[in-house]
């Protein structure tokens, strides 16, 4: 057994000999409150459905990482810094469904998110969602949700915050926040710039990721005014520019790179009187994509841009332990492109949801019908409730439909888009058991998800690949998740994380894995704490990718470690670093785009409050 597979190994078994042996230690679960009282929902009952992925704001670090070094999801990428996507459950990247403050940003062009144009220092909050949830976000939160959230919190701060940070292959960053905020105000800024050679080496072969440089730019602002004590103001934007060359591949060259950028603008008001709670939100999406074959060219690129209007309600009243929100939504959305001229789309939609707590008893029942001239698309819903049993144990479960249109590239991409494509429609069963006691968590989650017309590019005839309706699937599995504090002293104190997601992702007409999803993913983290000193190892584990529809290629398992220190110098003054992939593996999460091997990183933070 190789070393590095043996060290995860051991991680999995170790702390399930202690879990329940602990007996006087504290703990407690709840979920961020800014995101719940967006939707005026019940704390405790919805705690064991959310992961609050927890960033490090003093750390630099990529949307990606912070995915796959703290949660058990797959995250594929090809190669470092290049295109990289979410895949929950074993769905597509389209069945992740990407929310900026509340308002899906999946593109109308692709269906997907770039996880690395987000920069997730912008965020206070940043919360996971697997399973299905179209009846609150609409299509294409098949798989589940990624929110990220900037929040207001009226009370006096001053504070500026900066962190440089500099590492492996030309890597080099700077952030800077400015925080100004009383019982009336709240003003956040925020600038970031980055640039890497990315020229890492291939493990095992006399070749380096070429081509692979990038540079770019993003800023945040936040701002917002208390008029009175129930209503409130705000204005959100996020802009982003990144110029990318993408890399080439372990057997062919590359000269061509791609320029994105992103324009997201949201107002609002809230309106909130004891139980009763309204909040409108408008927003304006903008995306560009600039595609140039020839990296030393300057204009005339292929050329996509997408725009989107957003008009959301929602209304909520809650009364003792019953809850009631009601919310309408209408998006605009147009695209065009190199490959396809002007296309629009216009979708409303209605729901509601409503839940209660009786004693030991939690449900939640919710509708939604959306409205699209060229689809019929169904009503959905879903069911959830939860059961407490005991002092320390939770079953739950749940039963929602969704669905996913397609997107304009589906429908329009010349030659061979396909515009008489039928939206996906799946059904998401779901059910677990949580244990919580004091210090130690433990939850154990199945999922079985159904799916029927899924679109799927395939090579026709003339080996050009277009979409169509010919994919019906099943994916299902086992969650895993166990959190451990274990208290040695007053100075001293350990902290252990295990997930670990087995996924089986069939296509029924083929009866054969989808390709592109692993069999499983795993983490499993251990920290120790000595005042200002933090040290964390982390392993990674990635299962069987198949590669092709036949089952005949695939990309091996593969697990890699990575080891982190934090330490805080002065209250103003901290420093970090971290070595990923120590053991120098080599692996690839899509075929034949190595992902760096043994590199490091460093940053200092000043913060001036």
């Amino acid at each position: 057994m190789k070393q590095s597979n043996l060290i995860f190994l051991i991680f999995l078994v170790i702390p399930f000999s202690y879990a329940f042996a602990q007996e006087n230690i504290s703990h407690a679960i709840a979920l961020d409150s800014v995101f719940l009282q967006q939707h005026g929902k019940l704390a405790d009952f919805y705690a064991y459905a959310h992961q609050i992925i927890d960033k490090d704001s003093l750390k630099l670090e990529r949307l990606s990482d912070a995915l796959k070094n703290k949660s058990s999801v797959f995250v594929r990428e090809y190669g470092y810094g290049m295109l990289s996507s979410l895949s929950l459950r074993g769905t597509g990247a389209g069945h992740t469904q990407i929310l900026w403050n509340g308002i899906p940003v999946n593109s109308v062009l692709n269906g997907q998110t770039d996880l690395n144009t987000v920069n997730i220092n912008n965020y206070e909050q940043i919360i996971l969602k697997k399973g299905g949830s179209s009846v609150e976000y609409g299509s294409g939160a098949i798989g589940g949700i990624l929110a990220l959230n900037n929040s207001l919190v009226f009370k006096p701060v001053f504070e500026i915050n900066n962190t440089t940070n500099g590492g492996s292959f030309g890597h080099f960053e700077n952030f800077t926040r400015l925080k100004i905020a009383n019982q009336k105000y709240y003003g956040s800024v925020a600038f970031q710039t980055g640039q890497s050679e990315n020229d890492y080496p291939y493990v095992g072969y006399e070749l380096t990721n070429e081509n692979a440089a990038y540079k770019g730019y993003n800023y945040n602002l936040v701002a917002g005014y208390k008029l009175n004590t129930h209503h409130q103001i705000y204005f959100k934007s996020q802009n982003d520019h990144l110029d990318r060359e993408l890399a080439r591949t372990l057997y062919m060259s590359e000269n061509s790179k791609l320029i994105t950028s992103h324009n997201r603008n949201l107002t609002g008001w809230i309106y909130q009187h004891t139980n009763f709670k309204l909040q409108t939100d408008l927003a304006y999406l903008f995306e560009a994509y600039d595609y140039y074959a020839d990296k030393s060219l300057t204009k005339n690129p292929d050329r996509s841009i997408a725009t989107v209007f957003v008009v959301k309600n929602i209304f909520s009243w809650k009364k003792n332990h019953f809850y009631i929100n009601w919310g309408n939504h209408f998006s605009y959305q147009e695209g065009k492109s190199h490959y396809f001229e002007l296309k629009t789309r216009k979708i409303y939609a209605s729901y509601v949801d409503w839940g209660q707590k009786w004693n030991k008893f939690k449900y939640n029942l919710k509708l939604r019908k959306d409205f699209e001239k060229n689809y019929d698309i169904p009503l959905i819903g879903a069911v959830e409730a939860g059961y407490k049993t005991g002092k320390y144990f939770l079953i739950r479960g749940n039963i929602s439909k969704n669905y996913k249109l397609p997107t304009f590239n589906d429908l329009y991409w010349q030659p061979y888009g396909n515009p008489d494509l039928q939206p996906e429609e799946s059904y998401t069963y779901e059910g677990g058991l949580d244990f919580l006691k004091n210090n130690t968590q433990v939850s154990l989650t199945g999922f079985y998800i159904k799916s029927q017309n899924l679109i799927k590019w395939t090579p026709g005839e003339n080996q050009w690949w277009s979409p169509k309706n010919i994919a019906n699937a099943t994916y299902r599995g086992i969650e895993i998740n166990f959190r451990q504090k274990y208290l040695i002293n007053k100075l001293d104190k350990i902290l252990f994380n295990l997930d670990f997601t087995y996924q089986k992702t069939t296509d029924l007409n083929t009866q054969k894995y989808i390709p592109y999803t692993p069999l499983y993913v795993g983490l499993a983290g251990l920290e120790y704490q000595h005042q200002k000193l933090k040290i964390k190892y982390t392993s990674r584990i990635n299962g069987k990718i198949y590669t092709t529809s036949s089952n005949t290629t695939y990309i091996p398992a593969v697990n890699i470690q990575d080891i982190s220190l934090f330490y805080q110098l002065k209250p103003t003054i901290s420093l970090g670093g971290n070595i990923d992939n120590i053991f120098n593996v080599y692996y690839e999460t899509f075929p034949s785009r190595p992902e760096p091997g043994i590199n490091y990183n460093l940053y200092i933070n000043f913060k001036i409050k």
